[in-house]
């Protein structure tokens, strides 16, 4: 028996090996796909100001505003940050409110057989998650 026991704890290393190796990758995806989602945010925020600005100053060059192309432009590019903004309401909703009042553990659980590799399909909405954590206040650990 305790060569079975010997090599229990021996798999159950190269378990946890396994398991610190994704946690690395999964760290590294927070510290790339956060800044890469509020430096679109931002982006998009200066794009929505240099189109009005274009619209503005062709008005002040022409000397004639066109207020329903200016009305429909501003107002499309408020309806994309709106959208953006409800969109992190709802996950701030699921992950921030728990963040900001109590610890919050992320747990993945998979299969028998499976590697780290396994969980990378959804790696953009785990990324997504803890940037929301992030954002809340949260802490990584």
């Amino acid at each position: 028996m305790a060569t079975n026991a010997t090599d229990a704890v021996f798999d159950l290393s190269a378990s946890l090996d396994d398991l610190f190796d994704f946690e690395t990758e999964l760290a590294g995806l927070t510290d790339i796909t956060v800044p890469r989602a509020a430096d679109a945010m931002a982006e998009a925020f200066e794009q929505a100001g240099d189109r009005i600005e274009d619209a503005l100053t062709r008005a002040a060059r022409t000397g004639e505003l066109n207020f329903e192309s200016l009305i429909t432009s501003i107002l499309a590019d408020l309806a994309r940050l709106a959208a953006n903004a409800a969109l992190d309401q709802v996950i701030n909703g699921v992950v921030g409110g728990a963040a900001s009042a109590a610890p919050v553990a992320i747990n993945v659980t998979m299969p028998e057989g499976s590697d780290a590799n396994s969980i990378l399909a959804a790696q953009g909405q785990i990324a997504s998650a803890l940037g929301q954590v992030v954002a809340a206040g949260g802490r990584w650990s």
